[in-house]
């Protein structure tokens, strides 16, 4: 069992990693972060269960709030917990009891007003108990005695019966975590297997960027059927180079293009299939920059807008625009440190990271299980998910 220290340390260190950005991919953060709460959940009693994820959990979302897969496998842990055990509901209805109390003490005050008054009126039509029962009955000293020994045995029977229970809810939790675990080491395939029923032979597939699950998935489909690749080059990072680089070795045929012709090349692509950063609780993602062209290429020339996902990139939360999860990067990656010299003030340099994707432009998710429209994303959320786990906001 590992001590409060050790996992405080251990925790640092991977917050250390996230911040300068030694580890960026989605996939590893997920795993990395599950691993720590394994521990946390191993070391805990199951009384502070929820509370200590609640702890470490606000920390490792702080490390990068926008890299959102480790925020959405501590909400999942709380939702198991949560399931399991009722801590956090727990926790949340306290405040609604506080409430609810002043309501109850006003009830009980009147009562005793009611019942005091009874008794003032009741008070000489006291009627003694009929002869056969006092035959019948016991000394007070017997009486007394059985119930006290009733009491002691059932005393010793519930306090048995609860620790019973504490050892079977974290037990449950920690089987409910370990199916968890397999899910994430299983993401990547479930996904690939589904390829064959989306790629048909001699289509040309647009992608965009670097993609490792629609890249696995290309791998699956080419075993047994021959198809084409087009690779947009996904500017400013041209993580696309990596793509058709990988592409190529596979012996998979494929053409890179820079992003401003993806709209030129669409009339002879048969569908679009990509992966993503994040989706978000409306079916819409939050992925890299380009995407939200490539999406209305495709939506302008009636094509299969197709997205892959694993349940750790989805995401509980709404956005609204094209700002709320984004962040500006240097203006170095698009233009020049020596150039600059040259530019007027008056010129800025705009870099952001991210792009948001509406739904409406998707055609299907596919994701560890089966395919989805963009419409029944929420129920998946509501199945992973608590709207009283979102810790960052407590």
């Amino acid at each position: 069992m590992q001590s409060q220290n050790t996992i405080k340390n251990i925790v640092d260190e991977f917050i250390r990693k996230v911040r300068r950005a030694e580890i960026t991919d989605s996939y590893q953060c997920a795993v990395q972060t599950w691993k720590i709460l394994k521990l946390i959940v191993a070391s805990c009693n199951e009384e502070d269960l929820f509370k200590e994820t609640k702890y470490f959990g606000k920390m490792l979302i702080n490390a990068n709030p926008l890299e959102m897969s480790i925020g959405n496998m501590v909400r999942r842990l709380l939702f198991i917990i949560n399931k399991e055990s009722g801590q956090g509901s727990k926790e949340n209805k306290n405040v609604e009891k506080e409430k609810k109390k002043s309501s109850k003490q006003e009830t009980i005050k009147k009562l005793n007003k009611t019942k005091i008054s009874k008794t003032k009126t009741n008070k000489f039509l006291h009627i003694s108990p009929p002869l056969r029962t006092l035959r019948h009955s016991k000394s007070l000293s017997d009486f007394l005695l059985k119930t006290d020994k009733t009491k002691s045995a059932s005393a010793f029977n519930l306090t048995l019966l609860n620790d019973k229970n504490k050892n079977n809810i974290k037990n449950e939790i920690q089987k409910s975590m370990i199916d968890v675990e397999e899910e994430l080491k299983f993401t990547h395939d479930a996904i690939s297997e589904q390829g064959i029923d989306l790629i048909h032979a001699n289509e040309i597939i647009l992608t965009f960027g670097y993609s490792k699950m629609a890249l696995e998935l290309f791998q699956e489909v080419y075993k047994t059927r021959k198809f084409e690749v087009v690779v947009a080059e996904s500017s400013p990072n041209y993580s696309g180079h990596k793509m058709a680089v990988a592409l190529s070795k596979l012996k998979i045929p494929t053409t890179l293009i820079n992003d401003s012709a993806i709209f030129s090349i669409m009339s002879k692509v048969n569908s679009v299939i990509v992966g993503t950063r994040f989706v978000m609780a409306n079916g819409g993602l939050i992925t890299d920059i380009g995407f939200h062209n490539l999406a209305i290429a495709a939506n302008v020339h009636s094509l299969p807008f197709i997205v892959l996902f694993g349940n750790y990139q989805l995401s509980p939360f709404f956005p609204y625009d094209q700002d709320t999860f984004n962040i500006m990067r240097s203006p170095d990656e698009i233009f020049e440190q020596s150039e600059m010299t040259n530019l007027s003030e008056k010129v800025h340099i705009i870099n952001p990271q991210f792009d948001y994707v509406p739904p409406n432009l998707i055609t299907l998710f596919i994701n560890n299980e089966n395919g989805q429209q963009p419409s029944y994303i929420y129920r998946i959320v509501q199945d992973q998910y608590s709207t009283q786990d979102f810790v960052e906001k407590d």
